[in-house]
This record gives structure tokens, C-alpha cells and sequence, in this order.
């Protein structure tokens, strides 16, 4: 990781075409095979950079003046961010789990260090993916039936 903190120290804040520019000189060292063709391996430019603060995925620049102005922070964000994308996983899901973290665990998710488990949030989902992965209940398991699931008597 020294190389990102030597950017750091000697560079605390950028402009965005800077910001740019180095994200783009760092990517091919923390990004997997590039023959795979998996998204998130495109150079980034200044636009995605806006659209991914947008969506909340990376966290607001500093201002000084009208100037926009991007920290070290924002550089491991954004190195995480297209990492995590060309390994296959979605924006919506990365953007939540970068935001809370601290910039060591940010360092640690860049180089390796930690596995991501990735849940669905709809619970008709999850089962689904338990029976493709053979999961699922056993066969002849019943499952536990709810009042709704059961029929009115006459």
C-alpha cells in the first residue's frame, strides 16, 4: 500500500482531472486478469466520477472555492468500486458497503485481505439461489406451514 500513501502525502487533494488521471495510473495494479472483459476494467473519466458521487458510491468531493478536490479517501473508494465491478459485483451493492467504512478496511478490501458475502435482499431470491446451489429443504422435508398458507374449513 505504500505506493497510495505516498500519494497521499504528497498529494492530499486533487482536482478532478488529477484524481482521474492517477485512479487511471493505479487501476491495472489492483484490478483481476484484464483478459476476462469483465466491466469496471474501462479507464475512468471525469463524469463517471460525478455520476458515481451522484449515486451516492463515493462520498462528495471537498470544495474550495468552485473547485472540486478529491482526498485519498475518494481515491480508495474509487479503486474498491471498479475492483469490486470487474469482479462481478453490482454498483447498488458495492456503493452501500464502501461508504461506511473506514479507509484501513478500505485498504484491506483493495488488496485482498477480506471476503465479501453478498446477500439478497428479497427473501423469494435467496431461497431460489439456495435450490440452485443445493440448498434447499431436503426432499420429502416438509416445510413449517403459516396460518395463511392454510385453507379455510367449511
Amino acid at each position: 500500500m505504500s505506493m497510495l500513501q505516498q500519494i497521499a502525502q504528497q498529494q492530499p487533494e486533487m482536482v478532478l482531472d488529477r484524481f482521474v488521471e492517477v485512479t487511471n495510473d493505479l487501476l491495472p495494479q489492483f484490478l483481476p486478469d484484464q483478459s476476462s472483459g469483465n466491466r469496471g476494467q474501462e479507464p475512468v473519466n471525469p463524469r463517471l466520477v460525478r455520476y458515481y458521487t451522484t449515486q451516492g458510491w463515493l462520498d462528495k468531493p471537498l470544495k474550495q472555492g468552485r473547485e472540486a478536490r478529491y482526498t485519498y479517501r475518494h481515491l480508495l473508494q474509487l479503486l474498491v468500486l471498479r475492483r469490486l465491478l470487474a469482479e462481478g459485483y453490482s454498483a447498488s451493492s458495492i456503493g452501500s458497503l464502501i461508504g461506511g467504512q473506514a479507509d484501513t478496511a478500505l485498504e484491506d478490501i483493495l488488496q485482498g485481505g477480506v471476503q465479501l458475502t453478498v446477500e439478497a435482499a428479497n427473501p423469494a431470491l435467496a431461497f431460489l439461489s439456495q435450490i440452485r446451489d443445493g440448498q434447499g429443504p431436503a426432499k420429502g422435508q416438509r416445510r413449517e406451514s403459516s396460518p395463511s398458507d392454510q385453507s379455510p374449513k367449511r
